[in-house]
């Protein structure tokens, strides 16, 4: 199972991108957005998925190295 970032349009609430978390930077991109080990777990199960905020995704930038951030789009971290 991949953890994804998921983006949403704020007007249409449509899923207009989806970027995969390589696994080389998922534990980094886990601790540095504060998540717990048990939230981790929880995304990792498929049972659901957690909202971003601006903050979380700036920082899930500067680890993966790619631009992400539009402040039309509401993020979630999920899988697929």
């Amino acid at each position: 199972m991949k953890v994804v970032i998921e983006a949403y349009d704020k007007k249409t609430e449509l899923l207009v991108s989806e970027r995969e978390i390589q696994d080389k930077f998922l534990a980094e991109v886990m601790h540095n957005i504060g998540f717990s080990s048990e939230d981790e777990s929880f995304l990792c199960s498929g049972f659901g998925g957690f909202n971003l905020t601006e903050e979380q995704v700036k920082i899930i930038e500067a680890i993966i190295d790619e631009s992400i951030y539009s402040e039309n789009y509401d993020f979630q971290l999920g899988t697929a």
